[in-house]
């Protein structure tokens, strides 16, 4: 019974030494309970067991049945897949656990076991004390990671393990000058310096937002250039196309010919023209339609006159008097909205007619508020009697109470009594028809 608990207790010794716990006494009683003296060697100050004392059976249980104190650094396990296990693994180090008595082994007529002091000598060396074997920390982690060493690993530096102690020395030498050696240092050390392909990719996405960046600041500078031209042209009512638009042309139109004027004082549109694509130099005939078209046409009032009579002669030499005060020239009036009074819209003598006199190009339009309010009138309002009747009835109300003074009092005194706020009531006038909105709400409760 007690031999059966003892791998046990002699595997926790092991491990009471790597974390430097002074509990040898009691290690040493338990061995002295079940061994006999020719079981152990002198190592000092100390004797130390003999490894091939202990029985077979109890070295199986010694090598294989220790997962409940197994440490994860221990050389027999398995290589991480992951990289950032293996990244953590390989930060942690070599597994060099530095006990003060090491299992020994019989060679010839000594007993040899791992010295601890070879840690210093190679860097590299790591110690499994389940197998009582040492590794190379590189060739394990990375003894398939390149194609040279494909087939070359050293298997007992990697996944079996060396346990030749007589000739370790030497044999840790042979191995670090070893091609798989070398391959597998420096497939550590590019992998501790590699980044992880998340990282990469992010950088990779971060250079081609740079680059569409830095291309669509220089796209709006192109483009700044060629609306202050459209601009330009606009303001001044001049033609943007000539008669031939080709390169080799000499009337290509006023567009192009600015455009190639200020390219050669301007870095930004000489860069453009000279190394851009040809298929989008911004300057065709659709992209100058489209630069006008952008936006809405900047409406301003100009001024408000008073006129003495309501005819179509006063009223157009009226409008001729301010286009002169403006200087504005007939030519550049495109078109005239008016409603469809015949004052203003008539064909014969209309103000719209004496402005075709003296532009024929420009357009008459009629007015679409007032178009929009005769079909409501004519539709809405005749033909559904609701409708017909209730603006008839708020029309009634304002010709009761404003026809008569008396009456419109009395309403101000009934509305001060109630304290309500008394509103003006409006007409509903069959011409303009944003008056009928303030009249319905003069009448809302």
């Amino acid at each position: 019974m007690a031999f059966a608990t003892f791998p046990k207790d002699y595997r926790k010794q092991l491990w009471m030494d790597a974390l430097q716990l002074k509990q040898i006494s009691a290690w040493n009683r338990i061995c002295s309970t079940h061994f006999s003296s020719e079981s152990y060697v002198n190592n000092g100050s100390r004797n130390v067991l003999v490894r091939d004392a202990i029985p077979f059976a109890t070295r199986e249980l010694l090598n294989f049945h220790n997962d409940e104190v197994l440490d994860p650094d221990d050389p027999v396990n398995n290589v991480p897949i992951s990289q950032v296990e293996r990244k953590i693994r390989i930060i942690r180090g070599p597994c060099q656990p530095k006990l003060n008595m090491y299992p020994r082994t019989k060679f010839g007529e000594k007993q040899r076991s791992f010295n601890s002091s070879w840690y210093d000598q190679f860097k590299w060396l790591e110690y499994s004390l389940t197998a009582d074997r040492a590794f190379c920390f590189p060739c394990r982690l990375f003894n398939n990671s390149s194609g040279i060493n494909v087939g070359h690993a050293e298997v007992n530096y990697s996944k079996v393990g060396f346990n030749n102690w007589k000739n370790a020395t030497s044999k840790f030498r042979e191995h670090q000058l070893t091609k798989t050696h070398l391959n597998s240092t420096n497939s550590l050390t590019d992998f501790l310096q590699s980044k992880p392909i998340d990282i990469i990719l992010d950088e990779n996405n971060e250079q081609i937002q740079s680059q569409k960046e830095i291309q669509r600041l220089k796209n709006r500078q192109i483009m700044n250039r060629l609306i202050d031209i459209t601009l330009c042209l606009g303001i001044g009512g001049r033609p943007f196309r000539g008669k031939n638009e080709k390169d080799s042309s000499f009337n290509k139109g006023l567009f192009k010919d600015i455009v190639t004027l200020l390219s050669k004082y301007d870095p930004v549109l000489k860069s453009h023209l000279d190394s851009g694509p040809k298929n989008s130099s911004y300057c065709s005939n659709l992209i100058q339609n489209d630069l006008i078209l952008s936006k809405y046409p900047v409406e301003q009032f100009i001024c408000m006159k008073r006129i003495m009579s309501i005819d179509s002669e006063t009223i157009f030499n009226t409008l001729q008097d301010v286009i002169s005060e403006y200087d504005i020239k007939w030519e550049s009036v495109v078109s005239m909205c008016f409603d469809g009074a015949a004052t203003m819209s008539g064909s014969l003598s209309g103000v719209q007619a004496r402005i075709k006199e003296k532009n024929e190009k420009s357009l008459f339009v009629h007015c679409y508020g007032h178009c929009l309010n005769l079909i409501l009138v004519d539709s809405v309002g005749r033909e559904n009697k609701v409708t017909f009747n209730f603006f008839g009835n708020i029309q009634v109300i304002y010709s009761f109470v404003e026809g008569s003074c008396t009456r419109h009092a009395i309403l101000e005194k009934i509305a001060s009594n109630i304290n309500i706020k008394l509103k003006t009531l409006k007409s509903v006038s069959t011409t303009r028809w944003a008056c009928r909105a303030e009249a319905v709400s003069a009448v809302k409760i």
